[in-house]
């Protein structure tokens, strides 16, 4: 427990730098950090500026979002769906691009960045900047996909770190339960 404890910290910790650097902006108004749960079936919200609900919130997964995301491996622009909606998309894209401008919306999110290390998805952050109808720069967005790769890349490690911490431990614990069965079959006295 203690050690899954470590690395919650270390994740949190994370989170922290990460909301440090993304509130240093004067163009991004809100953000939010979402990381996927243990279970893979849903985002907990970790921190964020003008957000609805409070940190350590259970999210379901915002499927046309997420699916985008890990499609594309990139970020996801609320103002290029809006222009992809007044061009001249089939009725399908035309669906599924409301459906990811409605989330991008209830998000309040003018921009969102997923997490992606190999092939794991492993969550998003979204920003809201000060003036709606801007986009981003090349150069912001260029940072803050590599911000986006970095965090992932640096939650991807943690992740891995309590993996081989948790089978060093199942290791010792085999040893002990090894050591008594045969302690129990072969008594010293």
């Amino acid at each position: 427990f203690a050690r899954d404890m470590n690395s919650f910290v270390e994740e949190e910790s994370m989170i922290r730098g990460l909301a440090r650097t993304l509130r240093q902006s004067s163009r991004i108004q809100s953000f939010a950090v979402y990381t996927v749960d243990d279970s893979g079936q849903s985002l907990i919200l970790h921190d964020g500026d003008d957000i609805r609900k409070p940190p350590g919130s259970l999210m379901a997964f915002p499927e046309p979002l997420v699916k985008t995301l890990i499609t594309r491996r990139g970020p996801v622009s609320r103002n290029q769906l809006s222009v992809e909606l007044r061009g001249g998309l089939s009725r399908i894209f035309r669906e599924e691009r409301m459906q990811l401008y409605k989330v991008m919306n209830r998000l309040r999110a003018s921009e969102a960045f997923p997490f992606i290390f190999g092939d794991h998805f492993y969550g998003l952050f979204t920003v809201g900047l000060e003036d709606p109808e801007s986009d981003l720069t090349h150069k912001e967005e260029d940072l803050l996909k590599a911000i986006s790769r970095q965090f992932a890349s640096a939650l991807a490690h943690a992740k891995l770190q309590t993996q081989a911490r948790n089978r060093e431990h199942l290791v010792a614990l085999g040893r002990l339960a090894s050591g008594l069965a045969h302690e129990i079959r072969n008594p010293l006295a």
